[in-house]
């Protein structure tokens, strides 16, 4: 009996060492990108982010709005930690599902709760997430009575409505009289008052109608300058600041655009050839020259720029491209800690860089921003 008391024993101490033994080995795993702790949980959905130089940063959530600045801009917010974020609220344009557009000047946000309650709403990005006397509200039916939604269905990976250079902004939606559904694009144009506790002023709107057959439904919109780019089903078109169809490309299909110096680098799709293309313009997308065809994943990248360079990401992965006349190169960077993410955007904000998923955001420093990825690695 003693014996086997012995046994049982000398099992239990040795099972005791095995266990300590495995807790003393794992280790908990550090990545290159951090997790950042205040936004987990019902703040985790993040959409788009953007900096005013070193002034301040917004990020936009479903149904939040953070922003962190300097001293001088939130008074006393100097650097981005837990503490530092303000979380802030605006019952009057929330909830947001979609990437709204943010430039250094304006925020536009969206409310649809049927048609006759829709409504546009106009803030200046300085006070972006503050109280709702700050905003300017367009409803929509009061502009087009045969409103009947906007057309966001094809927007999830870029912005969902357009700003560009001017302020002018342009909203996709459906036109819906005597049963017949029509896509329609209202051109805003805003001015800022001046003053950053003032709201943006609407001058005027015009309303722009896609006439070709079959043609519900906006793939892709985005802004270069002073020009407007919107890719439907089949065709992509090009609109000035007056609201005019310059151009239509019936042969592709724009999906995401960057400008280098006075060149337009695109990627898109191929219609007639039934591929993905590398596409550059020289004079601001009037004429489009497809020079190489591009991979799958480098075709369907979110395109931005980063310390002058040109960042590319889709899914939990992030690239540098470089542009030439004669194609492009891409170099994989290091995603340590984000896989199995979504990215929704990057952003620089003094010394680090952010993304934003959709389940929380991440952030490393900016000068390891272009190491690159090692082979093998998820």
């Amino acid at each position: 009996m003693e014996k086997r008391n012995v046994f049982v024993l000398i099992i239990i101490v040795l099972f005791s060492i095995s266990c300590e033994k495995e807790n003393i080995v794992e280790v908990f795993k550090t990545h290159k990108w951090n997790n950042h702790p205040a936004f987990q949980y019902d703040n985790s959905i993040l959409l788009n982010s953007f900096s005013v130089d070193s002034s301040y940063m917004v990020i936009s959530g479903t149904d939040f709005f953070s922003k962190v600045g300097d001293v001088a801009n939130l008074g006393g917010y100097d650097s981005i930690f837990e503490d530092d974020f303000i979380k802030q609220m605006n019952i009057a344009i929330k909830p947001v599902n979609r990437k709204i557009p943010i430039t250094s000047q304006i925020t536009v946000t969206y409310k649809e709760t049927g048609s006759s309650a829709a409504q546009v709403n106009f803030i200046s990005t300085a006070n972006y997430g503050s109280a709702a006397s700050y905003s300017t509200t367009l409803k929509m039916e009061e502009v087009d009575p045969t409103f009947s939604g906007f057309n966001f269905e094809r927007a999830a990976w870029n912005d969902c409505i357009a700003i560009n250079e001017n302020g002018q902004v342009l909203i996709p939606y459906y036109s819906r009289s005597n049963e017949v559904v029509q896509l329609r694009l209202l051109l805003v144009n805003t001015q800022q008052t001046g003053s950053s506790m003032l709201p943006t002023e609407i001058l005027d709107t015009k309303i722009i109608k896609i006439e070709d057959e079959y043609e519900y439904h906006v793939n892709y919109l985005q802004s270069s300058n002073e020009q407007f780019f919107v890719t439907t089903d089949s065709k992509t078109y090009r609109i000035d600041t007056e609201g005019n169809l310059t151009d239509k490309f019936d042969d592709f299909h724009l999906y995401d655009m960057v400008r280098r110096n006075d060149t337009l680098y695109a990627f898109g799709y191929d219609f007639t050839l039934g591929q993905n293309e590398f596409l550059h313009s020289t004079n601001n997308g009037k004429i489009w020259n497809k020079t190489s065809t591009s991979e799958f994943e480098i075709a369907y990248l979110n395109l931005t720029t980063i310390e002058d360079k040109t960042i590319g990401y889709w899914r939990s992965q992030i690239w540098q491209v470089m542009f030439s006349d004669s194609g492009y190169s891409v170099v994989e960077l290091d995603n340590d800690g984000l896989a199995g993410e979504i990215i929704t955007s990057i952003t620089a904000y003094k010394n680090k860089v952010y993304v934003t998923t959709r389940s929380g955001l991440f952030y490393r420093n900016l000068s390891n921003l272009f190491e690159i990825k090692e082979a093998g690695s998820n």
